[in-house]
């Protein structure tokens, strides 16, 4: 018998979401896919006191983990439980570009795992 497929219906790839650190300060992720296993994510460096009701897409930046003004990830895939803790709230819905895929690629092809905080 097949399992239901449980993927939350409201997460959307190309979706930015606003979500929470442990710290109580407001980050933009977007969501490259969603699928059986995992949330696959983009995390950008920019930050908010707030959480922010609507971002320019232009405006968000990935950056080194040297960099003082913060650091972010091109893919982080996180297991659906750890991603619904950092309680994403959809800002708007945005194209998934090729280019953006690369680091999901890279993780399929090297049969990685799965961020389960």
């Amino acid at each position: 018998m097949n399992a239901p497929n449980l993927i939350p219906a409201g997460w959307q790839a190309g979706g930015l979401y606003s979500t929470e650190d442990e710290g109580g300060q407001f980050g933009i992720v977007k969501v490259l896919v969603v699928d059986a296993g995992a949330v696959h994510v983009r995390v950008y460096k920019q930050k908010f006191c707030s959480r922010p009701a609507s971002v320019d897409p232009s405006m968000l930046t990935l950056g080194k983990l040297s960099d003082k003004d913060g650091f972010s990830a091109g893919h982080l895939p996180l297991s659906w439980r750890t991603f619904a803790k950092w309680k994403p709230i959809l800002v708007s819905q945005q194209p998934v570009y090729e280019s953006e895929l690369e680091g999901y690629r890279l993780w399929q092809e090297a049969n990685g795992g799965i961020f389960d905080l």
